[in-house]
């Protein structure tokens, strides 16, 4: 699969996270200090969307 371009670096502040649509699959993007990371946007454990928890370090924890 190619990459897809969804944003430019500075749209995402080092230690946020934002959901984005791509090609109807919903994407998680994270700036760790600089480095990013994509992944799906479910939780495989509890099933929720990973965007509405909250980014401590590295880590995404829920809220139930």
């Amino acid at each position: 699969m190619p990459f897809i371009k969804v944003l430019l670096k500075n749209e995402i502040a080092a230690g946020e996270m934002k959901n984005y649509d791509i090609k109807e699959n919903e994407i998680t993007v994270v700036n760790l200090s600089g480095e990013f990371f994509a992944f799906e946007d479910r939780c495989p454990h509890m099933n929720s969307p990973l965007h509405l928890g909250s980014l401590e370090g590295d880590e995404i924890y829920i809220d139930l």
